[in-house]
């Protein structure tokens, strides 16, 4: 056969740079060398299956060299859901050899792993991956977990099935204590860095943990029970930069208010208990990101360095943020909230920042400020009464719509100029618009007036 018209290094190189396998399969029957020096290229991709048809024609590929292709594979992504028991079998048996896998990330792991008996015990005997992604998780996910022994930095799992029915729900809560994370995980203590918990709940009472994960740094729990028990999770993980906390409930209603408040005292008093109690806070957090109702609820009582909160639209909010602010003394504070005829939202964060201790307002030098306002003059002067004293190097405002009519008709940079005549400390105001997906139009002031307008690249909630 005749060589190609283009060099063997620039046909692998499209291999690796085209986003369909297609193409690269099509290069590779051209000649044995691009088969073999191809599927090298191809496997470092990763390699996307979500029909049970895909998955068999993948395994196929992957035989054709038994010794050397299931070794390449990187990052595995099924979304694959009934499977022939015939099929499960073989992608077990081919499973174990993928012994470079580093990323698994599976949509429905439950229905594949009821494929076949041996599939779940086939699966934990690798020891590759570093990354794995579970959504709809049950018995089959928990009985994983307990069987894999690979040296994981990253796990997200998530409790939702496809029908969004929640798996504790079919689960005797006198259960639950064995599935708590800082217990279900003990396999990846060593080597644990991330966690993402999406609907994993844990129950209303203490389950003391039995290892330490002394490289977790970040912990993300999203739609979790409203009842929160904080202790497990610093005495396991003691070493926690990051924590973002989202429950099902985002409001302080009266209904629930009591239960979220001894829950607040609980884990306040967990954290002021003795060592030889089980005692203790956080020693290193850099950031906690949420709404104020979950926020409460931990009760946390360490210093944060980054506070990003969501507002809970009630009164109740006024003296519990000031309480807030005064226990973990933010460098920088974020607030989103509204103000209209119902609620004034600015009017709370102005109350908060005002009754927040000494302490508190002395470390505070960057207030973001996240708002929708139906008439901003009277909620702005407030708030700028509320700031001074506070040594602000930096205070921004984020404005989703950015052709809000009443947020155009006020005067910023008037307002700028008073607060730099009034705070010494302040170096910068910034206004951005625009909402999330799309670049914001950003406008700041310095003490020399408007020093910067237009378009900008930078995330709208980031500093």
């Amino acid at each position: 056969m005749a060589s190609p018209c283009l060099n063997y290094d620039v046909l692998l190189d499209i291999i690796a740079r085209s986003d369909s396998h297609q193409t690269g399969l099509a290069i590779m029957s051209t000649c044995r060398l691009l088969r073999q020096e191809g599927a090298k290229v191809l496997l470092r991709k990763p390699i996307w299956l979500d029909t049970e048809e895909r998955l068999v024609s993948f395994l196929s590929f992957l035989l054709k060299e038994p010794k050397t292709r299931p070794q390449r594979v990187r990052k595995l992504v099924l979304s694959t859901y009934d499977l022939l028991s015939e099929v499960a079998e073989v992608f077990g048996v081919v499973f174990q050899l993928m012994i470079s896998l580093d990323t698994l990330d599976m949509s429905d792991p439950e229905t594949m792993i009821d494929s076949h008996p041996d599939l779940v015990f086939r699966m934990g005997l690798v020891k590759s991956l570093t990354s794995l992604k579970l959504s709809s998780a049950g018995l089959g996910v928990y009985q994983l977990l307990m069987l894999l022994r690979a040296p994981l930095k990253t796990l997200s799992v998530c409790w939702l099935t496809p029908g969004y029915d929640c798996f504790w729900e079919y689960l005797d809560e006198e259960k639950w204590p064995r599935f708590h994370p800082t217990i279900l995980l003990g396999n990846f203590a060593e080597t644990l860095e991330e966690l993402t918990c999406d609907w994993w709940y844990v129950g209303r009472e203490y389950e003391a943990p039995r290892k330490t994960y002394t490289k977790m740094r970040r912990l993300a729990i999203n739609e979790c029970s409203d009842s929160f028990i904080l202790a497990p999770f610093i005495q396991a993980f003691p070493n926690l930069t990051h924590v973002s906390l989202r429950t099902y409930r985002h409001e302080l209603g009266e209904s629930v208010f009591d239960d979220f408040r001894d829950n607040h005292e609980l884990n306040v008093a967990h954290q002021h208990a003795p060592p030889s109690a089980g005692g203790g806070v956080w020693q290193h957090i850099q950031e906690f990101s949420g709404h104020f109702v979950e926020f409460y609820i931990l009760g946390l009582a360490c210093h944060v360095r980054r506070l990003i909160l969501e507002d809970s639209y009630t009164g109740d909010t006024v003296a519990l943020l000031a309480e807030t602010l005064s226990q973990t003394c933010p460098e920088y504070f974020e607030f989103s909230t509204c103000s209209n005829d119902g609620y004034d939202g600015i009017e709370i964060l102005s109350a908060g920042l005002r009754e927040a201790s000494a302490a508190a307002r002395s470390r505070l030098n960057m207030l973001v400020v996240n708002f929708r306002l139906k008439c901003p003059k009277p909620a702005m002067e407030n708030l700028a009464s509320a700031i001074r004293g506070i040594p602000l190097q930096l205070l921004k405002f984020v404005r989703g719509d950015r052709h809000d009519v009443t947020v155009e008709e006020f005067d910023f940079a008037a307002f700028a100029e008073t607060l730099f005549c009034g705070m010494s400390s302040l170096e910068e105001v910034v206004v951005s618009r625009g909402r999330a997906w799309e670049p914001p139009d950003v406008t700041s002031f310095d003490r020399n007036g408007l020093s910067g307008s237009g378009m900008s690249t930078r995330p709208i909630s980031g500093v």
